[in-house]
């Protein structure tokens, strides 16, 4: 009897773990002047990310980010980011897209 409630409490912990992992916010943005960094990620899991704010010697920046399920499926992948930046300094802004756990959600369909 103690092996098998070993063995469900061991199975309810790994369900719980994959659910967790399949529900965070995969897709995230992110602008960085080397000094300080901005990012937003999806909260609502729709595939859309958004962004905008000042940023070091940048005054305006606009970022957008999408996946899927807003382009593409799980099937055929797409990611898109895009970016205007307006600034009156010198220096590097980088603007970066990521997304994550593309295995869990491919595996929900």
């Amino acid at each position: 009897m103690n092996r098998i409630m070993k063995f469900t409490a061991s199975i309810a912990i790994a369900t719980a773990s994959l659910v967790s992992a399949q529900q965070a916010q995969a897709l995230a943005i992110s602008i960085s002047d080397g000094v300080s960094t901005i990012s937003a990620s999806d909260t609502n899991n729709d595939g859309v990310v958004f962004l905008n704010s000042a940023l070091g010697a940048w005054g305006v920046n606009v970022v957008t980010g999408l996946a899927d399920p807003a382009i593409g499926t799980p099937q055929t992948y797409g990611l898109h980011l895009n970016s205007v930046n307006v600034g009156g300094g010198t220096g590097t802004l980088t603007v970066m897209i990521s997304d994550t756990n593309l295995t869990n959600r491919s595996r929900l369909i």
